[in-house]
C-alpha cells in the first residue's frame, strides 16, 4: 500500500473517536468526549462543532478506536454522529489504551512511507 492509499484507508475507517478539545488555560487537560463517526472527516467535523461551542477552545485532537477494543465496556452505545462527555479520568485512560491497542491491531492504517 503506497502512502496515498494508506492515508485514504485511514481516513475512511469508521469507529469511535476519543476527542480532546484544547484550551490555553486548561493545564494540559482539555474537555474530553467520545464520538462515533463514519470516518475521520466525520470525527473531525464533530470535534470542530464541539470546539466551536466551547468557550476558550483553541484546537482539538482526535484518536481513532476500533469499537471491538471496548466491547463490553459500556461506553460504546453511541449512535452514528453522536458524542458524550468523558469527565472520568479512568474512562479516558481506558479510551487511550483502546486507541493504542486499535492502532497496533490495525497495521493497514500505517504505511512504511509515512
Amino acid at each position: 500500500m503506497n502512502e496515498s492509499e494508506a492515508r485514504r484507508h485511514r481516513a475512511e475507517m469508521p469507529g469511535l473517536w476519543a476527542t480532546e478539545i484544547r484550551g490555553p488555560t486548561w493545564s494540559g487537560q482539555g474537555h474530553r468526549y467520545l464520538c462515533r463517526a463514519l470516518n475521520e472527516g466525520g470525527a473531525a467535523a464533530q470535534a470542530s462543532r464541539i470546539m466551536g461551542s466551547t468557550p476558550g477552545a483553541t484546537g482539538f485532537d482526535i484518536y481513532w478506536i476500533d469499537p471491538t477494543q471496548l466491547a463490553g465496556d459500556g461506553v460504546t452505545d453511541l449512535a452514528l454522529d453522536a458524542h458524550r462527555a468523558v469527565w472520568n479520568t479512568d474512562v479516558w485512560s481506558r479510551l487511550m489504551a483502546a486507541h493504542h491497542a486499535s492502532e497496533r491491531a490495525s497495521p493497514e492504517r500505517h504505511s512504511a512511507e509515512l
